[in-house]
């Protein structure tokens, strides 16, 4: 019971610089080192909550808050000499399914905050390797939807094809099987004002109703968000 421990005798602890403020809890290693182990993030859908989706899907301990939690303190433990730390294959295919949920931050025991653990990660792993394709991609998608709704049409007809949506597919890393979102014909800003223009005068209204349009009912989904209107 004395070996393999988590801590070893006159063990040093590094200071990592951070863009997530994790002083709360003494900094993104001890925010790791507070996983006890207890595996509540291996709870089945008949448990009920949230945690953890990845795991509830593959069944696999690496799909865990658990495991990441762990092989992020052993990596940021071990690896003290390497020039970015977070720079590790291992980490990265543990962190990947993450879906970022924050289930683990109310659910686990131990209030592991895993997803902003995963950002800051994907930050460090990035200013090694570079932002992927696929990140700028739908980090941009906005405006990326903004220049397709110029032309749906055509827009649709290169998303959508076999051998150009598969190619898109393959170039943002996209599973073959799914399917790229659509454009709708017209955006649903676009439609609101048509609506509004055409209305006749109406008296003056008692209260304001605000309607929050997201890119994807703005762009995508156009249907629903006429129905909300």
């Amino acid at each position: 019971m004395n070996t393999s421990l988590r801590y070893e005798v006159g063990q040093k602890v590094s200071d990592y610089q951070t863009v997530f403020d994790f002083s709360e809890v003494g900094g993104i290693l001890r925010g790791a080192e507070k996983c006890n182990g207890s595996g509540d993030c291996r709870k089945l859908d008949s448990a009920g909550g949230t945690m953890c989706p990845s795991y509830r899907a593959t069944k696999h301990e690496s799909e865990t808050t658990r495991a990441r939690a762990n092989t992020l303190r052993e990596i940021l433990t071990r690896d003290k000499d390497k020039q970015n730390p977070f720079d590790s294959q291992e980490l990265y295919q543990v962190m990947d399914l993450c879906l970022s949920c924050k289930g683990c931050t109310s659910e686990c025991p131990s209030n592991v905050d895993m997803s902003s653990m995963k950002a800051e990660f994907l930050h460090q792993y990035h200013r090694t390797h570079g932002v992927p394709l696929r990140s700028k991609a739908f980090a941009n998608i906005t405006k990326l939807n903004a220049l397709g709704s110029i032309f749906p049409v055509l827009t649709n007809g290169i998303l959508q094809g076999k051998l150009t949506g598969d190619l898109f597919k393959k170039v943002l890393d996209v599973a073959p099987s799914r399917k790229l979102p659509a454009l709708a014909s017209t955006t649903l800003r676009s439609w609101y004002q048509k609506i509004k223009n055409a209305l006749s005068p109406t008296p003056p209204v008692r209260r304001k109703v605000y309607f929050f349009c997201d890119e994807f009912t703005n762009y995508n989904d156009v249907e629903i968000g006429k129905k909300q209107s």
